[in-house]
């Protein structure tokens, strides 16, 4: 990927860890279902057909709102659905669903300590 950072496919390296400790590997995830980056909304053009070569329909966004700039690339190939409209019978072939995991509260936390200003 020329802009999404750390991009890889999970259960690719999970394998491999488990390979190099000796272990089993049938059981466990198997590759090109699940992959992980950073940063998806820097995404060029060239990521943006790297994503779709990989079949990948559904991108998890689990920033936080202050985190999350989509840009317009990014929003037009896998839109925004809402977490409450997943089940509703006019699903997109290509989303994205943000989810929040940290709250309200921890990103108001954040994003103090992201604006104060130090004095010595």
């Amino acid at each position: 990927m020329d802009n999404i950072l750390n991009f890889r496919d999970v259960g690719k390296a999970i394998q491999e860890i488990c390979r190099m400790n000796g272990e089993k590997t049938e059981n466990i995830m198997k590759s090109g279902i699940l992959f992980r980056g950073a940063k998806p909304d820097d995404a060029s053009d060239h990521d943006i057909k790297r994503l779709l070569a990989h079949d990948i329909r559904t991108i998890i966004d689990l920033r936080s709102g202050y985190e999350n700039t989509k840009s317009d690339l990014l929003a037009s190939t896998f839109p925004l659905q809402e977490v409450n409209s997943i089940d509703s019978e006019e699903k997109p072939f290509r989303k994205t669903i943000k989810l929040n995991l940290n709250g309200r509260t921890y990103e108001k936390l954040v994003l103090s300590y992201a604006t104060r200003t130090i004095t010595l």
